[in-house]
């Protein structure tokens, strides 16, 4: 923490507090609506299930003002790191997020610890019973749709690892095909990414995909040093990365080459293959 900039402050305070509710809000999910609404019903049992204990329990206003105080300042501190970061945004720090439940289900199961279930109108007792049944419910419908949403996720990340094996095979036969080329000897050039190449795709199934940290691609090799790592330890190819790839991408012949995977997309350019994946 420190170094920051004058005024922003307020800024990143105002952001601290309010990004919990934001992420809440737009929270990636199989059945958005379903699992907002569930999301909300949880916070409300979990706030009057604050009160009702503070009621039952006789606590005075100064202390009830105190409590809830705690739980104003409940955003601020499972969205810590957002002001501690300066801001930072990403999937990778919301853990702490898990604790709105944890206090949820916490206050709300000492709450329950508190109803009176001796009463003489048993109209009351089985509306506390009905209204206890709702709060697992909830949780059930969020965690059930977590399940199916995950499974999805996993799903696309195996296509991913698919799509990958068949573009990287067909790229291995068309370089053995290359008259001239020796695997393990010849010198080899990747020109472009496959991320700009017209293979790349995207899956109207998994439309919404593309906001998770992860998943943004539609193949499991990323930026360029993931090629040739990809080549060698999972398809075991012996390959060797020309030293000079900057100087032969530059080259006309490259530029006048078509992309992969139409004909002549794979060539020889001054004794190194070039494979041409986009422009």
């Amino acid at each position: 923490m420190g170094h920051y900039e004058k005024g922003t402050v307020l800024s990143l305070l105002k952001g601290t507090l309010a990004y919990p509710f934001q992420y809440l809000w737009g929270i990636k999910c199989q059945n958005y609506w379903m699992v907002l609404i569930a999301r909300i019903a949880v916070l409300m049992y979990a706030v009057g299930a604050t009160v009702y204990a503070l009621a039952k329990r006789k606590h005075s206003v100064p202390e009830a003002v105190i409590v809830f105080g705690i739980i104003a300042l409940l955003p601020a501190g499972i969205n810590c790191m957002y002001i501690v970061s300066k801001g930072l945004i990403h999937d990778l720090v919301v853990y702490s997020y898990c604790f709105a439940d944890v206090y949820a289900i916490a206050v709300t199961e000492y709450a329950f610890g508190l109803i009176d279930w001796k009463q003489k109108r048993p109209v009351l007792v089985r509306m506390k019973k009905s209204i206890i049944c709702v709060f697992p419910l909830m949780f059930c419908l969020i965690f059930m749709d977590k399940v199916l949403y995950a499974n999805q996720m996993y799903l696309k990340k195996e296509l991913e690892q698919d799509s990958t094996l068949s573009v990287m095979t067909r790229v291995i036969d068309r370089l053995e095909q290359l008259e001239g080329y020796e695997a393990g000897i010849t010198p080899v050039v990747l020109n472009g990414r496959l991320g700009s190449s017209v293979l790349d795709q995207d899956r109207p199934a998994f439309a919404g995909a593309k906001a998770v940290t992860g998943l943004e691609a539609n193949f499991a090799v990323t930026y360029s040093s993931t090629y040739w790592t990809y080549f060698r330890d999972v398809l075991g190819y012996p390959i060797v990365q020309a030293e000079e790839a900057e100087r032969i991408a530059r080259q006309e012949a490259v530029a006048a080459m078509p992309c992969f995977p139409e004909k002549g997309s794979v060539a020889l350019v001054d004794g190194v293959a070039v494979v041409k994946l986009s422009d």
